[in-house]
């Protein structure tokens, strides 16, 4: 069997179906990525047994440690996470199919004040996709734009910098252009010049 303080590992067949990956997990706000991991474990623990060294690597969804790393708004932690991390563009489907790119500039200035630091950390890691779009077919940029995004001139600035385009229509056929001059400040609209 398989426990996080033991190194015996018993082979279950190919054909197995994959194990649960860390969605859903939720660490407290002290604990960081540490309390996040042994909370899985606590509660995946029977579902671990006899899991072969391959099959826990294919349960290892990443991203989820980041979505709640960015909800902490805490720069230093996302960074640490996306360094090692695999699945920077998972979808989360309860989340509208949002991924940790198009989290991290949506919400409010005043809700996330790190956001900025928290995104220039997302865009260093060499996988992440900067067109990814939800469910809506929006972009990180459509999020960014919308009244309740972290509409900040620096934040649109990195988002452009990394090639999010402007011109990708959403499912309505707005874009992040005319999401910016109806939604932002003159800071924010001066940035897609």
């Amino acid at each position: 069997h398989v426990s996080k303080d033991s190194a015996t590992i018993h082979e279950l067949p190919e054909d197995e179906p994959p194990p649960p990956t860390l969605d859903g997990v939720e660490g407290g706000v002290d604990g960081g990525i540490e309390a996040d991991i042994e909370k899985y474990f606590e509660h995946h623990a029977p579902a671990l047994e006899g899991l072969s060294a391959k099959e826990l690597g294919r349960m290892s969804n990443d991203s989820s440690l980041l979505w709640d790393a960015i909800g902490r708004d805490d720069p230093a932690e996302v960074t640490q996470v996306v360094a090692t991390m695999k699945d920077v563009n998972h979808h989360f489907e309860g989340y509208g199919g949002l991924t940790c790119l198009h989290k991290v500039v949506g919400s409010p200035p005043l809700q996330r004040p790190r956001a900025a630091a928290c995104l220039r950390a997302v865009l260093r890691h060499p996988a992440l996709d900067v067109t990814a779009l939800e469910d809506d077919q929006q972009t990180a940029l459509h999020v960014a734009t919308a009244a309740n995004g972290c509409c900040t001139e620096e934040v649109v600035n990195l988002l452009i910098e990394a090639g999010v385009p402007l011109d990708t229509p959403d499912a309505d056929g707005s874009t992040p252009l005319l999401s910016v001059a109806g939604n932002a400040g003159p800071g924010a609209v001066g940035a897609t010049r």
